[in-house]
């Protein structure tokens, strides 16, 4: 199912019955549907409506919270959030599936399973799932949510401003996704504080300009870029990463911080990985993407010793930025150092 027809079907109360299993990239509208399947479930009852973290709960816990009867409603809200389902192991997994198998057996409960974001179902829209993904959605219903791209992201931003009765220029969106990025999350906080700073001053019309003046770039491919030219020595690479940050007017300090905190996410990976954590091992760790984690794992590899060395000249670079007026010049002076 996908999540226009699960939005359907969030009209016609009485046909929610669960147990669903929420999957895909797009966390904000994962958590937006999974808040408006419980108004839909019960209501106000906040009594009847339990959350349980997926990290932590047990495959009976789960079973004792989907077994319980109602407090001030007709039915009860279970949500397992954020479950680390492909790092389930052997014996978790057929203990997992056969609770979700026995919730018809609860008609006063609905279960709602999110799973968290390293879970890995293999291609479902192609029609090529893998084996985790057909024993799940044999007893779950399941329901996909991609992430938003093109006209169909462009016109979700338009909708916020429009809400909020802010005038915006025709390319505002497209600007706003070419500075910001495509994350919804990070969408809806920049759209905020331009919605405010329309506001703010008289209402003026958000334009790419205003975009530019107001909202954060998206710093995660350039800062990762930089960080591995600077840890493989690539000095040329680096140096151009940094002419196009210039280019695009980011503020060094801004810059810096994306890079160490990528290096500091790499650290952590390879302090794990040489520790003989597999890649899944290590992305439930750190509650980190696998693609991620695989990127940071080939980039740094197991060499803790260069990249404590590389996060102290970031530190060096700080302070130094925070001390004079250095701006670029003191990430000159890491790139060559």
């Amino acid at each position: 199912m996908t999540d226009s027809e699960f939005k359907r079907l969030l009209s016609t109360p009485d046909k929610l019955s669960g147990p669903y299993l929420f999957f895909g990239e797009e966390e904000l509208v994962k958590s937006r549907y999974a808040e408006m399947l419980a108004a839909a479930v019960c209501g106000e009852d906040t009594f009847s409506r339990t959350v349980l973290d997926g990290d932590s709960t047990s495959p009976g816990e789960l079973e004792a919270a989907v077994a319980a009867f109602p407090m001030m409603s007709e039915r009860n809200f279970v949500h397992l959030r954020a479950a680390p389902v492909s790092s389930w192991k052997d014996a978790q997994l057929p203990e997992y599936i056969a609770v979700f198998g026995r919730t018809k057996d609860y008609p006063q409960t609905v279960l709602l399973v999110t799973a968290d974001a390293s879970a890995d179902f293999g291609n479902v829209a192609k029609n090529k799932p893998n084996t985790l993904y057909k024993k799940l959605s044999a007893v779950l219903e399941t329901v996909q949510f991609d992430r938003k791209g093109g006209a169909q992201l462009r016109r979700w931003v338009e909708r916020h401003f429009t809400a909020a009765g802010v005038p915006f220029g025709y390319n505002t969106a497209d600007a706003l996704i070419s500075r910001s990025g495509s994350d919804m999350f990070v969408l809806s906080g920049e759209c905020e504080k331009l919605i405010a700073y329309s506001k703010s001053h008289g209402e003026c019309e958000i334009t790419p300009e205003t975009v530019d003046f107001v909202a954060c770039p998206d710093l995660s491919e350039e800062a990762f870029a930089l960080s591995n030219a600077i840890l493989s020595g690539d000095r040329a690479a680096a140096l151009d990463a940094l002419s196009k940050a210039k280019n695009r007017r980011e503020e060094p300090i801004a810059l810096l911080y994306s890079v160490s905190k990528v290096m500091s996410d790499m650290l952590s990976v390879a302090t794990y990985a040489s520790a003989g954590m597999t890649k899944q091992e290590i992305s439930k760790k750190l509650k980190m993407h696998e693609y991620k984690t695989g990127l940071y794992m080939r980039a740094a590899g197991n060499d803790t010793v260069k990249l404590e060395r590389s996060i102290n000249r970031c530190l060096e670079a700080d302070l130094a930025m925070k001390s004079s007026t250095l701006g670029y010049i003191a990430l000159e002076r890491l790139i060559c150092g």
